[in-house]
């Protein structure tokens, strides 16, 4: 039979999370990551201190390097994400032609540059105020981009998949209406994105094998922002309470065998019910389990007051009391407004904050908090005796691990 003096053992289980490693690390100032790689060794996202908003692409060992192609220094504009798969070696982005006239899709590739994805576009695509569409995502394997392209009204912005096999797909739009694709799982076969409604509000949405479904009928503007790696866990925000006071609340959709099940995850303590604040999730790992995104108090633009969050089953956290936990501290009045993806082990979170005061000078960080170690006390998910999980770590101490020894 097990042993172990209560005592001890009761001790072991007045702990928390077992003990890692959790790290905050700046890579730049002056601008907006938006995606990293799975073993977070490559950061992508848009240069902001001059205004370019050109790509650019980090690794610890080469810095910051800027990618070229920007849209906004040569037509004023800029839309869409960068993006990277998986192992960081190609990373999507809106781009300025070949030719330096028009906004189009693009696919970085390491060792090779920059490929113009469109033209060709499709049957209905068209060059709208300089811009034939804009890039959204990339799968993970990297060998699919989406996005959207510019067609032929009704419902001008069509949402799209492009390949080099099949080069510019139109995925399908609600009639009459816009629709965007926000991100792709794996091997690009599920997207995830919004639809428009009747009246103009998107909803979120999804691709699933060519089948366009809408995932919550929300009244008011909501969305899929990103997919699971086997697309089984999509996550954005979603509605919740009474029609005059419609709160947009982090959400997560769950493949149930044969539809995704809506679950609302909230929001942080102290956010005010209502249109007024936003929270949303924008990244999720591989097994679902570990959930990002931002919490915004006061949705004001760049007067927000918000922070990052994360989810690993148990509630909402703020980022700011995880990294205090694990001893790490913020710089003196830096905000964190700006969460957007999780390495697919769920221990890498990229994202940029910002001084809260004047000048509001951005700057983008990797947060890593390990996950998955077990300590040699924690020997019990929780399950009951002879189910399963019994006797298995989870890397939590608590009155589990205590009862298992009884």
């Amino acid at each position: 039979m097990r042993s172990l003096p209560i005592a001890a053992a009761m001790m072991l289980a007045a702990g928390s999370a077992c003990s890692a490693q959790v790290t905050l690390t700046f890579i730049g100032d002056g601008i907006a990551a938006t995606d990293i790689s799975d073993d977070g060794s490559v950061v992508v996202g848009n240069v902001t201190f001059d205004g370019s908003y050109e790509t650019f692409r980090w690794t610890a060992g080469t810095g910051v390097v800027r990618l070229g192609r920007a849209t906004v220094p040569v037509i004023g504009t800029g839309a869409g994400t960068p993006d990277c798969s998986n192992d960081g070696s190609r990373v999507s982005a809106t781009i300025i032609n070949a030719a330096g006239t028009t906004a189009t899709w693009g696919l970085w590739i390491d060792g090779q540059g920059w490929q113009d994805l469109i033209p060709p576009t499709a049957p209905n695509g068209i060059v709208l105020d300089n811009s034939l569409g804009s890039v959204w995502g990339i799968s993970g394997d990297g060998s699919t981009v989406v996005g959207f392209y510019w067609k032929t009204a009704p419902g001008s912005a069509g949402a799209a998949a492009w390949s080099q096999a099949n080069g510019l797909v139109p995925l399908g739009n609600p009639t009459g209406k816009s629709a965007r694709v926000n991100h792709t799982n794996l091997d690009g076969s599920i997207s995830v994105g919004w639809g428009e409604r009747f009246d103009g509000a998107w909803q979120p949405t999804v691709w699933r094998d060519g089948i366009r479904t809408v995932l919550t009928d929300t009244l008011v503007s909501c969305m899929a922002e990103a997919v699971s790696g086997d697309g089984t866990t999509i996550v954005g925000y979603s509605q919740t309470g009474p029609l005059l006071n419609i709160s947009r609340v982090a959400a997560r959709w769950v493949w149930n065998g044969s539809s995704y099940t809506e679950e609302l995850l909230g929001t942080l303590p102290n956010t005010p019910q209502g249109f007024n604040a936003l929270v949303w999730a924008n990244g999720v790992s591989d097994d679902g389990q570990v959930i990002v995104g931002n919490n915004y108090f006061q949705n004001n633009g760049p007067f927000s007051n918000a922070t990052g969050f994360i989810w690993r089953g148990n509630g909402m956290e703020d980022l700011v009391d995880v990294l205090n936990a694990g001893g790490v501290t913020l710089p003196e009045n830096f905000m964190i407004d700006g969460i957007y993806a999780v390495s697919g082990d769920g221990e890498y979170i990229v994202g940029s904050g910002k001084d809260a005061l004047d000048p509001f000078f951005r700057r983008s960080f990797i947060i890593h908090i390990p996950r998955g170690s077990a300590c040699p006390p924690d020997l019990t998910t929780g399950a009951v005796a002879g189910q399963p999980g019994y006797g298995e770590p989870n890397g939590v101490l608590s009155n589990d691990d205590f009862f298992y020894y009884l």
